[in-house]
């Protein structure tokens, strides 16, 4: 059965944290299960919610959902839409294609080439973020240390698109875009 316990498992897993960041307290008071659900963000947050139920398990399921309200209305940097880091991501893929195409440091195009396959390499964004990771970086902080290659890897090609994009791209940009698409759709 699917619930807000599921639910609050697979947020943590998809944050990169085991399973056991999320904890339960349960006790009972005459009758009645309460049971403390308390989520420990790496960045040092502690956010803890209490459920009431007849049952434990009942309880730490209403915990869980209590919690996951609190991590919605209060914590909304803990929601990540993947979908939404991947689009940011294919713009800063793009980022790093035109430093390599551009950047006059090469002079060949086998060179240009090489140099892009190692900076675009999904080896190369997973070591960069595990480095700004252990350097305690505000714009990694928030990951566990289980999160898969894949996404750290297209969260730091996303980091590169926020954090470069408008100096790279002038304000005239989205007309040369256009112009380039109309050229390109001919």
């Amino acid at each position: 059965m699917y619930n807000a316990k599921n639910q609050l498992h697979e947020l943590v897993k998809e944050l990169g944290y085991f399973e056991d960041c999320v904890s339960f307290k349960t006790i009972v008071r005459q009758g009645e299960f309460y049971s403390e659900a308390t989520f420990w963000v790496k960045d040092g947050r502690k956010i803890t919610e209490i459920g009431v139920g007849h049952k434990k398990t009942a309880s730490e399921i209403n915990a869980s959902e209590n919690l996951l309200s609190i991590i919605f209305d209060e914590h909304k940097d803990l929601i990540i839409d993947w979908e939404e880091v991947k689009i940011e991501a294919q713009a800063g893929d793009g980022l790093i294609k035109l430093c390599a195409y551009l950047n006059e440091a090469h002079a060949t195009a086998e060179a240009k080439s090489i140099w892009l396959q190692q900076m675009e390499s999904d080896k190369n964004m997973v070591e960069i973020f595990d480095q700004l990771q252990s350097e305690n970086h505000p714009s990694v902080a928030l990951f566990g240390d289980n999160l898969g290659a894949k996404r750290k890897a297209t969260w730091i090609e996303a980091l590169i698109s926020k954090k470069f994009a408008q100096s790279i791209i002038a304000p005239s940009a989205s007309k040369a875009f256009r112009e380039l698409t109309l050229f390109l759709e001919r």
